[in-house]
């Protein structure tokens, strides 16, 4: 059937889109600033090396992650972006738990 057709369609695409993820070393998350809500996928997990068992889902999980004052930089870049309803494009540092230091 036409509906069985473009399931199969989507479920290729997700799966192309996972393959490019993995190999271009990047995930995909969502920060709904309302409610302090942080989603990541599998990738993200993978590339912050977080359980996502441990994971509370908040600004905070993230910020946790990065090194010491990466966080609070990257929070007055926001902050800046926000007030002037601007996109922020920056790198920070991470410490991953078992790759240590990482450039995101």
């Amino acid at each position: 059937s036409e509906k069985r057709r473009i399931e199969e369609q989507i479920q290729e695409l997700g799966e192309r889109f996972s393959l490019v993820q993995k190999t271009i070393d990047v995930g995909v998350w969502d920060w709904q600033i309302k409610t302090n809500r942080l989603d990541w996928d599998d990738e993200m997990f993978r590339i912050f090396g977080v359980n996502p068992a441990e994971f509370n889902h908040s600004y905070d999980d993230w910020a946790n992650c990065c090194q010491p004052g990466e966080a609070e930089r990257i929070q007055k870049r926001l902050e800046e972006a926000i007030a002037k309803g601007a996109e922020i494009h920056d790198t920070f540092r991470i410490k991953h738990p078992t790759l240590g230091e990482r450039h995101i």
